[in-house]
């Protein structure tokens, strides 16, 4: 999940149930845009039926899709090599005020020289959370988007938005075949977003890796990172590095699928420019071939190093460039859009009031370390609602060879470093609501943190779904802390929590952002 930038160019509300929620005004996207966004909040009539996601009228069985669900204390991951179009979300709830929903990421969805892959970021309420990969296995441009059920109409209120991430804070393109960008950039912005799409001409006989070179740097072991991962309906692993392939951030496909078939790429670096705390990522990939073949994965890692990045590089592994249709886009993040706490000093919580009460999403981007302990977990708290049991959280995280999913009653909001983390040591989380201002539901946030490095045994990787039992605006957020309370601790000095606002007109879509240092 990444937190933008993002414009919003249409919005389709429905004003009484319907078994479909489309999407087909695509008239409204800038010139030269390359990645689509699209954004669900949506509630069904009755039951709990899957959501699933269809382009251009296609109803063919040119579709598949790989997903991994957390529900409860369950774990499951499931693929479609052949489909009539792509499941995005296990389940929706019909109960009254709960609307679950997503993001969903499309690379390229233009180009017509490759099959269009997604990577979706989606939840119910606390019901799950989820992470699907899709492909439909088309070269044409895609021009309109419908949400379906797999049984039963979507209810009155139902949102979907069509968004871009916005061309104008893009800072490095390529789609060159000898290898994806590299980017200079003097580091006026702390925050830089990937997304693309690529596959390897290495042949492994299924999955290759992308790794991330940083100031000429590509030596793995100067990285760490923790990720989870599913391999088609295999069991959820994971895997921790700190001595040999720490930079090795997306799964991508290798050169014995067909070349039309790419996996998606995403991810967040959170202070890439600091210059004195260490950078920290978050990403994510996910491909599936016409068999059924499917991997998705998600990471969290670091370079411990102080040194702001001023040049980035993407290279396959062994030697293997990105192949024919690879394309990443790098942007940086806007800032000081509805809310910015940068801590000078250790305070507690972090966060504020938000500037604007029209925006149709808010996305949160918190780098954060805490004085306490060898994690610590940030915790939500909306409009001074402190109260844990008014927030319900399902909750799946991975650590070294440990995963666990739960449900939770109360208001966690992902796995962030501690006290005894290396020092410099910061962890990143990136969260989503959308639509926090109506007031005929309750609030979805989705979150994705990590722990990148530290005491041994304590790197995380972490998802989740979120509900705050409260119908009311959203005028107020902020994160505190779990050990916070019983132990008087408080947020480390340099942590920092931006949210920024978007809006379904051209005035409020990141066209313009001040930035106070």
């Amino acid at each position: 999940m990444i937190p933008g930038p993002f414009k919003i160019v249409a919005s389709t509300e429905l004003a009484s149930d319907s078994s479909t929620l489309t999407l087909s005004d695509f008239s409204g996207i800038p010139a030269g845009s390359k990645h689509l966004v699209f954004m669900l909040s949506a509630k069904a009539s009755s039951g709990t039926p899957s959501v699933y996601l269809r382009f251009n009228s296609d109803s063919s069985a040119s579709y598949s899709w790989h997903s991994l669900v957390a529900q409860g204390a369950s774990l499951s991951s499931t693929v479609s090599g052949t489909a009539n179009e792509i499941r995005i979300l296990s389940r929706l709830s019909s109960t009254a005020y709960y609307f679950g929903g997503g993001t969903i990421v499309i690379p390229q969805y233009k180009v017509t020289d490759h099959h269009k892959s997604i990577d979706a970021f989606m939840g119910d309420n606390e019901n799950t959370a989820e992470h699907n990969c899709g492909r439909w296995a088309s070269t044409s441009a895609i021009t309109r988007a419908d949400f379906t059920l797999s049984s039963g109409n979507f209810s009155s209120g139902s949102v979907a938005m069509l968004a871009v991430m916005d061309q104008t804070y893009q800072v490095a393109f390529s789609d060159a075949l000898s290898g994806l960008p590299t980017l200079s950039t003097a580091g006026t912005e702390e925050d830089l977003v990937l997304v693309g799409l690529a596959r390897t001409g290495r042949y492994t006989g299924s999955n290759d890796q992308l790794s991330i070179v940083v100031n000429g740097d590509s030596a793995g072991t100067n990285w760490q990172r923790q990720e989870m991962y599913n391999l088609g309906t295999s069991v959820v692993t994971g895997y921790y590095s700190s001595t040999n392939t720490g930079n090795s951030i997306w799964y991508v496909p290798d050169s014995s699928h067909s070349s039309q078939v790419l996996g998606a790429i995403t991810a967040t670096i959170h202070q890439a420019s600091n210059g004195s705390k260490y950078p920290a990522y978050t990403s994510f990939s996910g491909f599936i071939n016409p068999s059924g073949f499917g991997l998705s994965s998600m990471s969290s890692g670091t370079r411990p190093s102080a040194s702001a990045i001023t040049s980035i590089k993407i290279i396959g592994s062994a030697g293997h460039a990105p192949t024919s249709g690879s394309a990443l886009s790098i942007y940086s993040l806007p800032r000081n859009r509805i809310l910015n706490h940068e801590l000078s000093s250790a305070e507690l919580p972090i966060g504020g009031t938000l500037t604007s009460t029209t925006s149709d999403a808010i996305f949160g981007n918190l780098y954060a370390r805490s004085a306490c302990c060898d994690i610590d977990i940030p915790t939500l708290r909306f409009n001074n609602d402190a109260t844990a049991t008014n927030y319900t959280t399902s909750y799946l995280y991975y650590t070294h060879s440990f995963i666990a999913s739960t449900i939770l009653n109360n208001n966690s909001g992902g796995v962030i470093s501690g006290a005894t983390s290396t020092a410099n040591v910061y962890g990143g989380g990136t969260y989503r609501i959308i639509k926090p201002h109506k007031t005929d539901r309750y609030k979805q946030t989705l979150y994705f943190a990590g722990n990148p490095s530290g005491v041994t045994g304590y790197a995380y990787v972490n998802m989740g779904s979120s509900r705050w039992a409260n119908t009311s605006s959203i005028t107020k957020w902020e994160l505190s802390l779990t050990n916070a309370p019983t132990l008087s601790l408080k947020y480390s000095a340099a942590t920092q929590f931006q949210v920024e606002g978007v809006e379904v007109s051209a005035a409020a879509s990141s066209g313009f952002f001040l930035r106070f240092l």
